[in-house]
């Protein structure tokens, strides 16, 4: 969005304006995005055309996109066990999401989607599937394999893990973690034999994967220990 450019909503109908007002901030959803209602002033000027026909518009809305916190949205989510899911959360409904967005917080989070909303796998289960996804993936029945898993979590499963070193490493790592506390950290990580991985390609896969910050700076102090 350039520099002095607004978003504005144009309502043509009382019964439309009544819906968006119905709250103390009123929100606003479109495919990509969602919207907080920033200011509203009544029109008398604007008139649409919509092929042959012209509708008067009857209030103007200025609109201020809903931020995506990545962080925020995870940190309101609680960890579910892949074998014992917590209900879902709607997190759509909880921020004010568009469609595009809501399918980024999915990605980014590797969130597992439920009716009504998104469950959040911990990061064991997933460090767990990640290493049965690259300890079967080369066999000829792989699919069958899977079953392993309930569907809904098998088609989460395919969708966001393939099983090379990286991700299994990355994830491992991320199980290990036990709040700072180096000496688990490096005892755990001896016993899954990881100590081979490429710790370039692993801190390559930290950068580029969405983890919480503080998370993400122990991760970091624990790949300049395997490297010292």
């Amino acid at each position: 969005m350039g520099i002095g450019e607004k978003t504005l909503l144009l309502v043509s109908g009382s019964r439309e304006m009544s819906v968006l007002t119905g709250t103390s901030q009123a929100q606003v959803l479109s495919p990509d995005k969602g919207y907080t209602v920033k200011k509203v002033s009544s029109s008398n000027t604007f008139i649409v055309k919509r092929g042959n026909r012209y509708t008067e518009i009857k209030h103007v809305l200025e609109l201020v996109e809903n931020p995506l916190d990545l962080e925020k949205i995870h940190d309101s989510i609680p960890s579910s066990s892949i074998w014992n899911l917590l209900p879902p959360v709607d997190v759509q409904g909880c921020f004010y999401l568009g469609d595009s967005q809501i399918e980024l917080v999915e990605k980014e989070l590797k969130l597992l989607k439920l009716s009504g909303g998104y469950a959040k796998i911990n990061y064991k289960d997933m460090a767990d599937v990640a290493c049965y996804i690259s300890s079967v993936k080369e066999c000829s029945d792989f699919g069958i394999k899977m079953d392993i898993y309930p569907e809904i979590v098998k088609e989460w499963a395919l969708r966001n893990f393939t099983g090379d070193p990286a991700e299994v490493a990355l994830h491992c790592l991320l199980a290990c973690d036990e709040g700072g506390n180096m000496e688990i950290f490096l005892k755990s990580w001896e016993e899954m034999h990881l100590d081979e991985v490429n710790i370039g390609d692993l801190t390559q896969r930290v950068n580029s994967t969405f983890i919480p910050q503080k998370k993400k700076e122990r991760l970091q102090q624990y790949l300049n220990k395997l490297t010292g």
